[in-house]
């Protein structure tokens, strides 16, 4: 029961808070215009054995993550539904 009532509490504090900085105005960004005349001096040079290591690395992360996240979902949505 006190380990409902932490959780309770946690996601009553994490849904405000969200709320709370949802509701703030943000502040004007002012738009800066960069003209570029040559489009090849702009681009890093990348190696062509490394991007996609980094790529495949990066989409596998997100991809744990995501399954990640929907474990727990699925934990919460059964300890709250059943």
């Amino acid at each position: 029961m006190k380990g409902l009532f932490i959780t309770m509490i946690g996601l009553i504090l994490f849904v405000s808070g969200s709320l709370y900085g949802i509701s703030q105005t943000p502040t004007p960004v002012e738009e800066k215009v960069v003209e570029v005349s040559d489009q090849e001096a702009c681009l890093p040079e990348v190696n062509a054995e490394e991007a996609p290591l980094i790529a495949k690395f990066a989409y596998g992360l997100g991809e744990g993550v995501s399954h990640g996240f929907d474990f727990i979902l699925i934990l919460l949505s059964g300890f709250f539904g059943g």
